[in-house]
């Protein structure tokens, strides 16, 4: 999964291989904004409307393999994109497991810190 959080500026050759990464499978979400402008002072008006042409065929439209979110405040706590739907579990339970890991390397520091002084 890659997720492009308000991303204006993008080089249309990692935008080229984003649109691959989407076309075999991957999931690729942008927020906010589409990329639509070339970053750097050498970028002309081609590439940037490459990049505009290429975002708005992979957000918009009936053949969009991309998932475009106007706003994040749209989405609901642990809501995750997996192909055109949305699954609530899956999140919760990759939720889960980030929270122990947290727990478990927290406990581990604490340990170290205040248990080799015995």
């Amino acid at each position: 999964m890659v997720i492009l959080p308000g991303v204006e500026r993008i080089p249309l050759e990692t935008l080229q291989r984003l649109a691959e990464f989407a076309h075999n499978g991957g999931v690729l979400i942008a927020t906010r904004r589409l990329p639509s402008l070339a970053p750097g002072f050498l970028a002309n008006d081609a590439d940037n409307k490459k990049i505009n042409e290429l975002a708005h065929s992979l957000f918009e439209g009936s053949s969009a393999v991309g998932h475009f979110i106007a706003d994040e405040k749209d989405l609901a706590v642990g809501e995750i994109f997996y192909g055109n739907a949305l699954f609530d579990d899956d999140f919760a339970v990759f939720d889960h497991f980030a929270i122990e890991r947290r727990q478990r390397r927290t406990e581990r520091i604490l340990e170290k810190k205040f248990c080799r002084r015995r």
